[in-house]
């Protein structure tokens, strides 16, 4: 009710933001992000849960000291009268013109204000406030608000992907979604894709007997046998679990059942590599994890992606194989037969599909397919 926020205009062209860097009185009231919808709709979903809590507290700033005082005990009065605007002694606005009258600015915590106002369980909700009375310098208020916004250090993207899973935080992005709902169920196909997604790699990595056991990387750690991240494990794995594809809910395979045959896979993708008759090549190391610090190609993070691109089209190959479930690894063999004499550590597919670039993941995967699809296997 008293307080606005001193946002930037929806749109600016680069040569007025050019005179606001030049002109620091330009835009002096104009220096805040624009409010984000699908940002503060999240907020509302977060607080309607009742275990929830908004702990940051909101910045507020008195810009006009007309309006509001603050006495010796800290006590702020706020005195309507002198910014509500009288129209034709029948409406009352707090905006003459386009000019926002409210005395306050909100510096920081506009999309938890407004996420909260959305919510049932938020709109009543007591939250901390640090205020900057009047008197207080606007320069100083516009430097605390930069340095919240960018000086702290952010979660890592790792870091970040454990607290929202852990903890069942909603998002905007749909890739990073991990909503649950009150009775524990997932709300929606996103939710759903997510969760199985990182609890399937979660599940592979921590497998000792199994072929990626330590080698999706979870968590920030300086270890170096990792073959893909976590975060590029969800983003190109989660589409198995979507409507009409290998692994939908509708299909109904328990968790279990999904990240067996997902193992399976990459158990036989092993010993697709690594099978006798290497011996007789010039470099005879097996061509998956060999000794030392090279990695064959598919071993590295960027072109482990193609692994996991390709699995939906090497687990329909090998569902044909016979109907044994979980697919066993024996299938996914037969399926991955035309990649058998591939040479991983060959240089010369490093040089044409290595480094982290997006085109050469996906020519990487487009090569895979065909591969596999066509069948042959050539010597």
């Amino acid at each position: 009710a008293v307080c606005s926020v001193p946002q930037m205009p929806a749109e600016m062209d680069p040569s007025e933001a050019a005179e606001r860097v030049l002109d620091r009185t330009r835009g002096a009231d104009q220096w805040q992000r624009r409010v984000d919808p699908p940002r503060v709709e999240s907020i509302a979903r977060f607080i309607s849960k009742q275990q929830n809590l908004i702990v940051n507290s909101a910045l507020l700033f008195c810009s006009d000291s007309e309006s509001v005082r603050v006495d010796d005990e800290g006590v702020v009065t706020i005195d309507f009268a002198n910014f509500i605007v009288n129209v034709g002694g029948v409406f009352y606005l707090n905006h003459s013109g386009r000019d926002d009258t409210r005395p306050i600015w909100l510096i920081d915590g506009q999309h938890r204000t407004r996420g909260l106002c959305l919510s049932e369980s938020g709109y009543n909700l007591d939250i901390p406030v640090i205020f900057f009375p009047p008197g207080f310098d606007l320069s100083q208020s516009a430097k605390i608000f930069a340095e919240i916004n960018t000086l702290q250090k952010k979660l890592s993207p790792l870091h970040t992907l454990f607290m929202q899973h852990r903890f069942s935080i909603p998002s905007p992005t749909k890739k990073r979604d991990f909503s649950r709902n009150d009775d524990g169920s997932l709300p929606d196909e996103n939710s759903y894709k997510n969760h199985m997604s990182y609890e399937c790699a979660a599940a592979l990595a921590a497998n000792e007997d199994g072929p990626l056991f330590n080698r999706v990387k979870i968590l920030d750690s300086p270890e170096r046998r990792s073959i893909i991240k976590a975060t590029q494990w969800l983003d190109f794995s989660r589409s198995w679990w979507g409507q009409g594809n290998i692994f939908s809910a509708d299909k109904d395979f328990s968790q279990k059942h999904m990240n067996s045959e997902v193992e399976n896979y990459f158990t036989a993708l092993v010993e697709t590599c690594n099978h006798d008759g290497w011996e007789n090549d010039p470099d005879p190391r097996n061509r998956w994890n060999p000794p030392g610090n090279s990695k064959g190609l598919i071993e590295k993070h960027g072109p482990a992606a193609a692994l996991l691109w390709i699995f939906p089209t090497v687990w329909k190959k090998a569902r044909v194989v016979g109907d044994e479930t979980p697919i066993p690894k024996e299938y996914f063999l037969k399926a991955l037969e035309p990649l058998t004499w591939v040479d991983w550590l060959d240089p010369r597919l490093h040089n044409m599909y290595g480094g982290g670039g997006e085109p050469g993941r996906q020519a990487l995967t487009i090569w895979m397919e065909g591969a596999v699809k066509n069948g042959v296997v050539h010597g």
